[in-house]
């Protein structure tokens, strides 16, 4: 995890390295991060979601996910996302068997029961968890008027010790209220939490392009680079750049299937059978753009400025 955060504290001002990966300077050899999109099912219906869908995830019992990731002894840095992750039936054995050796950091609405929340917590190394806790205020509402459950949640996971930050996407009709509801998380204790840029067509507008310069001063008010996970750099080209993904990174989809990347068609074999493989050396990327360069900041050799670094007018 120490490995990890000094890294990403290495990206969040976007400096260019000579002719080495953030990943070569900041990770040993046998240590990497892997993107895990466990399921696609949500119980949240937000309006800017263009993710989540019923189908089902593949079932592979926990024994198996955990040979998986441990196989040629590699220690992954494992970013779980969905859909909402902590819907799937048997999610606190699989972390506690994965916090054994990796660490997790996981995208989630946090909506799991107060019970299940502690369990998780009691049962697994919480100093290797992180997470990524989407407050959604229009969908948290309808089951939790208040925000009284959604605080008693965050109580727990400071009182574990679990590193967690609070996501507010910016959405254009929520404007009205985004300063009140900063005020109220800020005064319950939430300091970490950043206005998330919304990215998707409003009002036959494009966003984020299409935000005024009132709604920008909002982002620069309320948005944290800190945060930035590099899903608000779409745009970001990193065609024909020299990329170790497909070697020491890749992406999972629910089925197993391991890509090169999210945006990259190319798979690898299913990640959690002997079908997996990965390339001998790493090779040059072939994509336009990526849907979230996090994987490209950190495994690309020639690193390009960020898009909300730009949106903003930040160097």
């Amino acid at each position: 995890m120490k490995n990890l955060i000094k890294l990403h504290d290495n990206l969040i001002n976007f400096k260019q390295l000579e002719d080495k990966s953030f990943a070569e300077e900041y990770l040993s050899d046998n240590e990497d991060v892997i993107i895990w999109c466990i399921n696609r099912r949500c119980n949240f219906n937000c309006k800017y979601c263009h993710f989540a869908s019923n189908e089902q995830e593949t079932q592979f019992d926990v024994g198996t996910i955990k040979n998986s990731f441990n196989r040629d002894n590699k220690k992954w840095h494992i970013i779980v996302t969905g859909g909402e992750p902590l819907l799937k039936h048997d999610i606190i054995d699989i972390f506690e068997a994965l916090s054994e050796k990796h660490t997790l950091f996981v995208n989630t609405n946090l909506s799991l029961s107060e019970n299940k929340l502690r369990e998780l917590v009691d049962r697994i190394h919480t100093h290797k968890l992180g997470m990524n806790i989407a407050v959604h205020v229009e969908e948290r509402e309808k089951i939790d008027k208040g925000f009284t459950e959604f605080l008693k949640k965050i109580e727990i996971l400071k009182s574990a010790g679990v590193l967690f930050f609070v996501s507010y996407v910016f959405y254009p009709p929520l404007i009205h209220r985004v300063d009140e509801d900063f005020e109220f998380f800020k005064a319950h204790g939430i300091e970490n939490i950043t206005l998330k840029p919304f990215f998707g067509l409003y009002n036959d507008m494009m966003y984020p392009k299409a935000y005024n310069e009132t709604e920008r001063d909002y982002l620069n008010k309320y948005y944290l680079p800190e945060y930035d996970l590099g899903d608000n750099a779409p745009k970001t080209n990193f065609k024909g750049n020299i990329c170790f993904a497909g070697q020491r990174t890749f992406y999972i989809n629910e089925h197993g299937i391991a890509r090169r990347c999210e945006n990259s068609s190319e798979t690898y074999g299913n990640f959690f059978d002997n079908s997996f493989f990965t390339d001998k050396k790493a090779r040059k990327c072939n994509e336009e753009a990526s849907l979230c360069p996090y994987q490209c900041l950190i495994y690309a050799k020639k690193k390009k400025q960020g898009f909300i670094s730009k949106l903003l007018n930040k160097s």
